[in-house]
């Protein structure tokens, strides 16, 4: 940086590369050495400033659908997907929540851990329910995505990350005679 004279203010560019590359922010310090001044000039405060360099490759995560609906004993096949490739290995948990159906009603294993690959978009989960000869109403339930801290921190964010699963019942009055 060059200061002609009665020049108080200088500014100049630090190139940033634009990458793809699914990464934390980055720091860097720009600091005034003082042995590098032309004698009678004293470095002012602060003699050190911080540059944050704002990841803006972040990928969500989200359910394909908002809510499907699936007949009792039938399988709810539930598609998770990625706004683009992560570029490495990363985990997000399923865990279910009843609605108006009891746990009974569909799987314990709905909850889960999936796993992306580096270069995967979408991931298809399976939640099974669970058939009985009890008439009822249309019973719901929530599958949602929950991110640990790490991965947010790296730009891994939940998008559309509640689905509804319905069971429909099939059971009538004239199958209990």
């Amino acid at each position: 940086v060059v200061f002609h004279p009665s020049q108080t203010r200088a500014t100049f560019d630090v190139p940033i590369t634009n990458d793809d590359v699914l990464e934390s922010n980055e720091l860097f310090d720009l600091i005034i050495v003082p042995g590098s001044l032309p004698n009678r000039v004293t470095r002012g405060t602060p003699g050190r400033s911080r540059v944050t360099i704002v990841d803006d490759d972040n990928v969500y995560v989200s359910f394909a659908k908002n809510s499907i609906n699936v007949r009792e004993g039938i399988n709810a096949d539930v598609e998770v997907t990625l706004s683009r490739a992560a570029g490495a290995n990363f985990s997000v948990t399923i865990v279910a929540h009843s609605v108006t159906a009891s746990y009974f009603d569909y799987c314990s294993y709905a909850w889960r851990v999936i796993t992306f690959g580096p270069n995967d978009t979408s991931q298809n989960i399976t939640v099974c329910t669970s058939d009985d000869d009890i008439i009822e109403s249309l019973e719901t339930f929530v599958l949602n995505i929950e991110i640990s801290d790490y991965y947010r921190g790296i730009g891994i964010f939940p998008r559309d990350a509640n689905i509804t699963i319905g069971i429909i019942d099939d059971d009538s009055m004239n199958s209990l005679n």
